[in-house]
């Protein structure tokens, strides 16, 4: 008689629960109203299951427009701006607002630095005139005078901005291509082939007609 085949379905519930268990401080459906600001949308959020699935492509989703809001100069207001674009996204709320936490008082100046460096690169490359774009004074306070200079924001604000802006979302979508990759790489390790174990399993256990 064949040994049974122990299909590795559970495998993948437990990569669930243990992600859930990272988001655990993260708005939660049933603690929804709780929350200032987002809390007013209490039923509407409770509605909307894909806030809170993780199938793939709610997931996948939240990995793309959770890495790009997190890199645009929103601190502070990211949370409230992640439910609306989930809900006009339809991708998983907690994992987009987990990512709103990549930029946070202690990341913030290395973090929308880098953005406008590699915006300000960016656009020049396109020909775009930018000698007005500069960064604030305060932040050679920080140690980053060696790197920035002596650039004062100054009334240069919206060329500043759109350094900030375009660097965010370049860096974003890679964040959230290396993201989906390595979640693909864990699903296709894990219960892709347990449909395929359990055909197999209930073919050699008699599953199918014998022949008359």
């Amino acid at each position: 008689m064949p040994e049974a085949v122990t299909p590795s379905a559970p495998a993948h519930h437990v990569r669930i629960r243990r992600t859930k268990r990272w988001l655990r401080f993260m708005p939660r459906r049933t603690e929804f109203h709780r929350y200032p600001l987002v809390g007013r949308f209490a039923s509407l959020a409770r509605s909307r299951a894909y806030l809170w699935t993780f199938r793939s492509s709610p997931v996948r989703r939240a990995f793309y427009f959770g890495s790009v809001l997190s890199l645009l100069p929103l601190m502070g207001v990211q949370l409230p701006v992640g439910f609306f674009l989930s809900l006009l996204s339809r991708c998983n709320f907690m994992i987009l607002g987990a990512l709103q936490f990549i930029t946070n008082p202690f990341t913030a100046l290395p973090i929308y630095g880098g953005t406008f460096l590699l915006g300000r690169n960016l656009l020049e490359r396109f020909g775009l005139d930018l000698s007005a774009a500069r960064l604030p004074t305060g932040w050679q306070d920080q140690g980053l005078g060696e790197l920035f200079g002596d650039r004062t924001l100054g009334s240069a604000l919206g060329q500043a901005l759109l350094c900030l802006a375009v660097g965010g979302v370049i860096s974003g979508l890679i964040l959230g291509a290396f993201l989906d990759a390595g979640y693909l790489l864990g699903v296709r390790s894990g219960p892709s082939t347990s449909g395929t174990e359990r055909r197999s399993a209930s073919g050699s256990t008699g599953g199918s007609r014998p022949p008359v």
